[in-house]
Order: structure tokens, then sequence, then C-alpha cells
């Protein structure tokens, strides 16, 4: 945004935009319109100390978002199926069916395991919740989850080493304490590595993390607790051991129902009833906000990150290289394209990176199924599929412990990875849609807004048969600053045509705002030429700008009702922004590919225009106000 310096009379000026700045240390918005607009918080950007531009930007910003929300979710799970490996037994006698009891060694080492998990989970919950700083929260979770890691594994080599030697079977406990191990190992991974970045100065000492973000912990220990508790709760109703009776949660929450366990008694059916239906509340809510994250907390960064790569390189390419034929126009084509081409990036690897992890858990899960359940490669694909889209035939299911343990971890993450990847898709065809219906507008130029509403055979044919009438182009070497080009961008048909956007019918208030606009253009020609006659400064020349700023409010207003995602144009640009004033700087033709350029964000650019229409509004309302208080002064003097 323009800045004011003040001149010896006392009076503001506006000074020229700092084109040539370049730099992005300690990276802040600029301006009061763009904080408003842009549709990232812009201390994710401020809290790394990375160039946007540079390639590690992406890796880092990863690591201080990514790792952190990965390790909330994984460490209440790990704390949840850690309880059913306390809990139950190791070892099943085959003859009888029964638990057999673990040696003392084990059982302690089982239990401070449990202890230092727990720990670690309720320090990091504190740390997410503001109440513990980030330093003692990472030393303390880190200690405590590879104690927990360290007890755990060495519990299950004493175990798998000497305690199976009688023909005894392990147990689902034992295969959870497996999963719990791995479990353990992930987030102490993952916090290790965010620590890296931290001690190498990547990142403030903060977890890189939304308010939403922040909360997906607390309903992702709220969903732990109560599984933990229906465990307890239906391994006496139905008589189970507790590492099968968090399968059958687990099952009934996620609404597969695979059949192989049910309640048998009044008493189980109705608190089923009741635990199910809140389980898919609780569950609901946690997947909402992990398609919010998925969706919208972190794109615009990654839209942010695609377009400054571009742009830094197009931009550098002119500095260094000028050329005479790379006008304003094109400049402000080539940052447009940039955008349109991050935009369809960002969609792409969406859909690619949601695609493979969904192939991933499918191959994975039915390789593990291959292998515990000895069905045979397309049963298992077929029974992961089944599960995915929560059908429960109940002709197969896991009976095994490794198979039912698996199945827990497995169902927790794939379900609401299904979500997530319903949603993506859906979105991305969606917009397809609408890209698509814009560009067969474009192709069929309709006169009327009226036939722009329905693609009826019968005006498409009489758009083939009549002589074509594109809209015109824009200039590209001459700023548009006459009467005649401030008129046609003020109507929002003419915009419609200058555009391509989509912005078939103008509502009632359109057409009360363009009678409103009519009526001010009466006198235009009159004001025009009092306005050369007088000073730049004088009042009637600040009022009559006012009164301009005021119909450019109106017009955007009536744009961002119609589609609040709406795409200026360049001429729109120039002509709500002003720049036809702006001072002939030797690089103001880079203006749009160098870094004060508002288009290398991701932002609603309707927004953007009100609030900077606004702020130069109050700049006018400030320097009459001065010319008023100075007037009051000299005449008070000359009393």
């Amino acid at each position: 945004m323009n800045r004011t310096r003040t001149n010896g009379s006392g009076r503001r000026s506006v000074s020229a935009p700092n084109i040539n700045s370049n730099s992005n240390s300690n990276f802040g918005l600029p301006s009061r319109a763009l904080q408003e607009s842009v549709k990232f918080k812009q201390e994710r950007i401020a809290v790394l100390n990375t160039d946007p531009s540079s390639k590690s930007f992406i890796i880092w910003f990863g690591v201080s978002c990514y790792f952190p929300v990965i390790s909330a979710c994984l460490s209440p799970l790990s704390n949840m199926i850690s309880m059913a490996g306390a809990v139950d037994h190791w070892r099943i006698n085959p003859e009888t069916g029964h638990q057999v009891d673990d040696p003392s060694s084990v059982r302690t080492l089982n239990i401070i395991s449990l202890l230092s998990g727990v720990i670690a989970n309720f320090v990091l919950l504190l740390n997410f919740s503001g109440r513990l700083g980030y330093v003692k929260a990472q030393l303390i979770c880190i200690t405590a989850w590879i104690v927990a890691l360290v007890v755990l594994t060495i519990a299950l080599i004493m175990c798998t080493t000497r305690d199976y030697d009688q023909g005894y079977q392990r147990s689902i406990g034992y295969w959870f304490a497996v999963i719990t191990a791995c479990l353990y190992f992930i987030c102490v991974s993952l916090l290790s590595i965010h620590f890296i970045g931290y001690l190498k100065k990547k990142y403030a000492a903060t977890f890189n993390l939304l308010e939403n973000e922040r909360l997906l912990m607390s309903f992702t220990f709220v969903f732990s607790i109560w599984f933990l508790w229906g465990s307890a709760l239906f391994s006496r109703l139905l008589h189970l051991t507790y590492g099968n009776s968090l399968y059958f949660c687990v099952v009934s929450v996620l609404t597969i129902g695979l059949g192989d366990i049910y309640p048998d008694t009044t008493a189980s059916e109705i608190m089923i009833l009741i635990y199910s239906l809140i389980g898919v509340i609780i569950l609901g809510l946690v997947i909402a906000m992990i398609s919010g994250i998925v969706s919208s907390s972190s794109g615009p960064i990654f839209f942010f990150y695609h377009v400054e790569t571009q742009r830094t390189r197009l931009y550098k390419k002119y500095t260094e290289n000028p050329d005479s034929n790379f006008t304003d126009f094109k400049a402000f084509e080539s940052i447009r394209n940039i955008r349109e081409r991050s935009k369809s990036r960002q969609h792409i690897h969406a859909i690619i990176l949601s695609l493979f992890l969904f192939l991933l858990f499918i191959f994975l899960g039915a390789l593990v199924f291959y292998i515990a359940e000895s069905w045979d490669y397309f049963e298992s694909f077929y029974f992961c599929i089944l599960s995915l889209i929560t059908i429960g035939y109940g002709n197969l299911c896991p009976i095994t412990g490794c198979g039912r343990a698996f199945y827990v971890l497995w169902c927790i993450g794939a379900v609401p990875l299904m979500t997530v990847l319903i949603s993506t898709v859906g979105d991305s065809l969606y917009r397809c849609s609408r890209t698509i219906d814009r560009r067969i507008r474009r192709y069929i130029y309709f006169e009327k807004p009226s036939e722009a509403q329905t693609l009826s055979f019968k005006n498409i044919i009489l758009q083939f048969l009549s002589p074509r009438n594109y809209p015109p182009k824009a200039d590209e070497s001459v700023l548009p600053v006459s009467s005649a080009t401030e008129a046609s961008a003020s109507d929002p048909v003419d915009l419609e045509r200058n555009s391509g956007n989509d912005i078939s019918t103008l509502s009632e208030t359109s057409t009360k705002s363009n009678s409103y606009s009519a009526r001010r253009r009466s006198n235009k020609a009159r004001l025009l030429s009092l306005e050369d006659t007088m000073k730049e400064e004088s009042p009637f020349a600040k009022i009559t700008e006012m009164r301009k700023l005021l119909d450019d409010l109106k017009e955007i207003d009536v744009i961002s009702i119609e589609n609040e995602d709406y795409e200026f144009t360049y001429e729109q640009w120039v002509k709500y922004l002003r720049l036809e004033k702006r001072l002939n700087h030797s690089q103001s033709k880079l203006f749009w590919i160098s870094e004060e350029s508002p288009l290398r964000y991701p932002f609603k650019q309707s927004l953007y225009l009100t609030y900077r229409l606004s702020d130069m509004l109050n700049e006018i309302l400030d320097d009459l106000l001065e010319d008023v208080e100075i007037g009051e002064m000299k005449s008070h003097d000359h009393t």
C-alpha cells in the first residue's frame, strides 16, 4: 500500500511504492488490506526463518506444521492401544482358549511403559493448550516416549524369546503392545525432527499450528477416552477380553458392524445404542476438523509458495535482462497465469496425495490380513474396500489376535481418510465443472446477460451462425485514464466481457447501483473540466475524488455479491488503485511481479480492494480535516 509522508507545509503526500524491494526477512503483510483479505495467517510464515521462495521453505513448513498435528493424533491413540496391551495378558493357552498370566518382570515393564506414554501425552497436551513452554515440553515428551519405547521393546523381546516355549499363542494384547511400540517410535521420530529444526533455527520455539489444529488433539484425546470407557463397559457386559471389547467398540462407532461380535442382552443393546450414537458424533467432529485442516489450513500457504517460486524467478529474469516489450499489462498477465497454474497444481497435488494414501492403506491392509488371517489376496483386498465404505456383510471378519489388533488401528485411520478423499475429489470435480462452464461461456460469447443464463441449443446455433463479437483487448502499453474507460469499467456487464468471469446476471442491488452511477456520470464531463482548472490539492478536487471512490466501492460490492471469488481484470485494478497516477519509476512495469504486487498472495480480491479504497478515503478525509484546521488557524491569526 502507498505510504504517506509529511512535507514542509504540514500536508501529507503519497509516496510511490517501493518496487525494488526484494527481501523476505521477517515476513509480514505490508498493509491492513492484505492482512484482512489474505487466506492464511501471516504468523504461519513469520515463524519460519526461511525465504518463502526457497526450496527448503515448504519442507520446514511441513515439519513445523504437520509433524505436530500427526503427533497430536497418534499420541492419544497410542495411549488407548497401550492400555489394551497392558490390561490383557500376552499369552493364550490354545487348549482352553483362556489367557495365561504374564511373568512379573514383563508385567512390570509393561506398566512402566504405559505410565511413561501417558506422561508424554499429558505434557504434549499441556503444550498444545499453552500451559507449558515448547522447550520443556519437547524435552519431557521425547524423553518419556523414548523410555516407553525402550522398556516396551525389552518386554516384548523377553516374552517372545522365552515365554512361548510351552505351546502358548500370542494374544490380542501382545499385538496391541507391538502396535503401541510402533506408534511410540513414530511420535519420537516426528517430535525429534521438529526439535532439530528448532535447534537449527529454522523456526521459533513453537508448534506452527492454528487454533483448530491445536483443538484437534483435545478432540482426539476425548475420542480415545470414549473408546477406553466403552471397552471397559462392554468387556463386562459381553464377557470379552479388553482387547476384543476395544475391537467391538471401534467396529460399532465406525458403523461397519461385521456381526462377529454383537450385544446379546437387553442391557448391552441399550448401552450400545447410546454409546454408538455419541461416538458417531465425536467421530464426525474429528473428521470435520481433519477435513478442514487438509483443505484450508495449509492449502493457501502451498499456493503462496508455488506463486513465489515462479514470481521470483520471473522477476529476476527481467531485472537482470530488461525487455522493452515486457509491458505493465504483460506483467499482469504473467502473474495471473502463474496464479492459475498454481491453483491447478495445488488441486492436482491434493488429489494425488489423497489417492496415494488411500491406495497405501488398502494395499498395506490387504497384505496384513493376507498374512494374519490366511485369506487369499483378493479376499483381503475385498474386505478392505468394504470396510472403507463401511459395508459390513459379515462373511469376512478378522478372528486372530493380530488381525483384530491391526484392524482397530487401520480402521481408525482409514475411515476418516476415506471421508477426506471424497471431500477433496468432490471439491476438485466441482471446481473443474465451473471451469468448463466458464470456458464454454468464453467460447460462445453472448451479447445479452439473459442469453448467458441458459446454454440452449437455439442460442448455441445462433452464436455460431452469427458474426463473432469478441470483447475488445486492452491496450498493452498505455494505462486507461479516459472517462470513456471509466464509464465502461463501471458497468458490471462490461466487466464480465473484459474478464470472462462468471457474472451472469445482476441483482436488484446491482440495478440500483447502476442507476445511481448513471446519474452521477451525467455531470462527469463538466466536473472533469472544472477539475483540470483547479489545483490537485484543492478541497474540491479531493471531494470529487472521494465521490469517485464511493462509486467504485459500490461497483466492487455489486461484483462481490455476485461472485466473492471474482478475479479483477487489468483495467479494473488500474482504475480502482489509481495506478495511472503512480510515479514513472524505472521498474514500474515490473510492479505486478515484484514484492509489492498483491497478486502474489492467496486472497479475496474484492475484499482487498474494498479495504484499499477505504484507506484512500480515510487519507483524503484526514487531508480535508487538516485543511479545515489550517484554515481555522489562519483565520484566528488574522483576527
